[in-house]
C-alpha cells in the first residue's frame, strides 16, 4: 500500500526535476542564443590578441567593424621603413608572433583549409604547414574537431556561424507569421459572420480594391520587393509594410469613393458581410495543401536566393496556426463587459479590436512563437537541404545537410548538423509545452 507520505515524497520529486528541466531548456537556449550573437568571435582564423614585432592588435574585434584593415608599423623603432599587415588576408598561424590569444574555434567559415580539403574526418589524420615550409601533423589546438568539407572549410565555424542564420530565421519568420496571424485571426474571431455590415455596393468596390490592391501591392512591386530582399531585413521589412499598405488604402479609397454611388437601391441596402467564413475558408485552404509544395511554389516566384527571401517565404506559408488560436481568443473575449462598455460609448469597431481585444488575446499567442520558431528553422534546413533556400555562400544547417550528399563516408557532414537541428527544434518544442502548461496552471 502507498502510504501519504511517499506520494507527497512523489510530488515533490516530480516538481524538483520540472524545475530543473525548465532552467536546463531556458539556459540551454540562451547559451545558443549566445554562440550565434557572438559567432564572429568564437569561430574566426584571426586572434582575438596578438603580439607581434613589439605591436600589440585585436584582429578579430577589429574585423567587426572594419574587414580590410590594413596596419603600418616599424619593425624597429629607429627605421625609416615600415612594414604593413593586411588584417584580411594574412595568414597568422604563419606569423612569429611573440604572443597570440585564438578564439575557440581558429577557423573561419569561408576560408578553406588547403591541406585538409576534400572531406577529411574528426578522426583522421590533419596535415599542416609548419613555419620552415614542411608539412606536419597538425597541433592539437589547430585540429577540424568535427572534420571538414570538400573545399576543406571547418565544419564546427560552419556550424557556429549557421546557428546565427538560424536564429535570424527563426525570429524573423516568426514574426511575420505572428502579425498575419493575429490581424486576420483577430478579425475572423472579433466580427464572426454578423457583426460586420458594408452596402452591396461598397462590397463589391472592396473586394474590387483588394485585387487591385494585390497586383499594385505585389505583382507591380515584384522587382523592387525582390530587390530589396538582397539589400537587408530592415529594407525588405519595410517594402513589405508598403505592400500592406496599398492593399489597405486601396480597398478604403473603392469603399470612400462607393459612398457617393447612388445606383440602384439593391445595391443600397446593408448586407452582412460573411467575415470569419471567409478568412476560416481561406486559411483550411492553406493548410490543406502540403507546406512544401507552397514554399516551392514561392521560392520560384521569388527567383532570388537570400536569407530575407527565405524569411518572407516562411513567414507567408506559417501563420494560419496563430489566427486560429487568436480567433478562439477573439471569441471569448468580444463578450467580455469592458468590449461591450467601449461599445456603448460609441469606439469604432476596429478601434476596439486593436486596442482593447487584441493587446488582451496576445498571451496563449506568445506561447505558439516557439512552436514557430522551430517550424521555421526546420523549414529553412528543408528549402537550403533541396537547394532553393539562402544563397550557397551562405552556411545554414540545411545547406551543410545538401552538401553531405557528395560523399556518403563524409558522416560527419550529416550527423552533427543533423544534430544541431534536432536539438534545436527539441529545445524550442519543449519550451512552448512548458509554457503552454504553466498558462493552464
Amino acid at each position: 500500500m502507498i502510504s501519504g507520505k511517499n506520494i507527497y515524497l512523489g510530488q515533490k520529486l516530480s516538481k524538483f526535476l520540472s524545475v530543473r528541466a525548465n532552467k536546463f531548456v531556458v539556459l540551454t537556449l540562451l547559451f545558443w542564443v549566445f554562440i550565434a550573437l557572438f559567432a564572429d568571435i568564437l569561430a574566426t582564423d584571426q586572434p582575438l590578441y596578438i603580439k607581434y614585432k613589439g605591436n600589440s592588435w585585436f584582429p578579430a574585434f577589429s574585423a567587426l567593424y572594419d574587414s580590410d584593415r590594413i596596419e603600418s608599423f616599424k619593425i624597429h623603432p629607429e627605421d625609416k621603413s615600415y612594414s604593413t599587415l593586411d588584417f584580411e588576408n594574412t595568414d597568422w598561424k604563419q606569423l612569429d608572433c611573440e604572443f597570440v590569444i585564438w578564439s575557440l574555434i581558429p577557423w573561419h567559415k569561408d576560408k578553406p583549409d588547403v591541406y585538409n580539403r576534400d572531406f577529411v574526418g574528426p578522426f583522421d589524420v590533419q596535415k599542416t604547414k609548419s613555419k620552415d615550409g614542411n608539412m606536419e601533423v597538425s597541433p592539437w589546438r589547430f585540429r577540424h574537431f568535427l572534420g571538414t568539407d570538400r573545399l576543406g572549410r571547418d565544419l564546427m565555424a560552419m556550424l557556429i556561424h549557421g546557428s546565427r542564420i538560424s536564429l535570424k530565421i527563426g525570429l524573423f519568420s516568426a514574426l511575420l507569421a505572428c502579425f498575419i496571424g493575429l490581424i486576420l485571426g483577430g478579425i475572423s474571431g472579433f466580427f464572426g459572420d454578423n457583426k460586420f455590415k458594408l452596402k452591396r455596393i461598397q462590397y463589391l468596390m472592396g473586394s474590387l480594391g483588394l485585387i487591385l490592391g494585390l497586383f499594385w501591392a505585389f505583382v507591380s512591386r515584384n522587382s523592387i520587393i525582390i530587390q530589396s530582399f538582397s539589400e537587408g531585413i530592415i529594407s525588405s521589412l519595410l517594402q513589405l509594410s508598403l505592400s500592406i499598405l496599398i492593399i489597405l488604402a486601396t480597398i478604403y479609397s473603392l469603399i470612400f469613393i462607393s459612398g457617393y454611388i447612388k445606383i440602384g437601391n439593391w445595391l443600397q441596402q446593408e448586407t452582412n458581410i460573411p467575415l470569419d467564413s471567409l478568412i476560416q475558408r481561406f486559411s483550411e485552404l492553406f493548410s490543406t495543401m502540403p507546406k512544401i509544395l507552397i514554399l516551392l511554389t514561392l521560392a520560384a516566384v521569388f527567383r532570388e536566393k537570400s536569407v530575407e527571401m527565405v524569411i518572407a517565404i516562411i513567414g507567408l506559408t506559417s501563420w494560419t496556426g496563430i489566427s486560429r488560436y487568436c480567433r478562439a481568443e477573439l471569441l471569448k473575449i468580444r463578450t467580455l463587459p469592458y468590449i461591450e462598455a467601449a461599445q456603448m460609448q460609441g469606439m469604432r469597431s476596429f478601434g476596439i479590436l486593436f486596442k482593447h481585444a487584441l493587446p488582451n488575446a496576445m498571451g496563449p499567442v506568445i506561447i505558439e512563437i516557439a512552436f514557430l520558431i522551430s517550424g521555421s528553422i526546420l523549414a529553412e534546413s528543408s528549402l537550403s537541404f533541396l537547394g532553393i533556400g539562402v544563397p550557397v555562400e551562405v552556411s545554414t544547417w540545411g545547406s551543410i545537410l545538401s552538401e553531405g550528399r557528395q560523399d556518403f563516408d563524409a558522416w560527419w557532414m550529416v550527423v552533427f548538423p543533423g544534430l544541431a537541428i534536432f536539438i534545436t527544434i527539441l529545445l524550442f518544442n519543449s519550451l512552448g509545452q512548458r509554457l503552454r502548461s504553466m498558462k493552464r496552471i
